[in-house]
């Protein structure tokens, strides 16, 4: 695979996999709706499909030259803000994997895909439930 297109795998992983572990230690330690294990359980799905490729997605990213790390992120003021944010950025990440990896390993696509929806049904039960609204 293209070393660009696994700097966008590696880059995308990341996000998502963050993305996962803000939401599942919201739920965790704040919401406590008994979620969390099902988040982890997407987290740790998401790692299992890239467990092999690690090593050449590490070695694909260039710290120093992304533009992305000079961004400035506005300010979260509420946990509902940071819920809100890491479920879009996951889900964000997520397609973002799914549609690269298509064309090469269309078995990892569809398994990631999966995930994707898994998230959309415990983003709407959290919505559902109001419980991230207070904060």
């Amino acid at each position: 695979m293209q070393a660009k297109k696994l700097t966008i795998i590696d880059a995308n992983f990341n996000r998502a996999r963050e993305g996962l572990r803000v939401v599942e230690d919201l739920e965790r330690f704040f919401f406590k709706k008994n979620r969390f294990l099902k988040i982890r359980r997407l987290r740790h799905e998401l790692s299992r499909i890239f467990e092999n490729d690690y090593e050449k997605l590490v070695k694909s990213r260039n710290v120093q030259k992304d533009e992305g790390r000079k961004l400035k992120e506005k300010p979260r003021k509420t946990l509902r803000e940071v819920f809100i944010a890491n479920i879009f950025r996951t889900g964000e990440a997520l397609r973002v994997l799914e549609e690269i990896l298509k064309k090469d390993e269309p078995d990892k696509a569809g398994k990631i895909k999966k995930i994707r929806f898994k998230l959309y049904t415990i983003e709407k039960e959290f919505v559902k439930d109001g419980i991230y609204e207070k904060n």
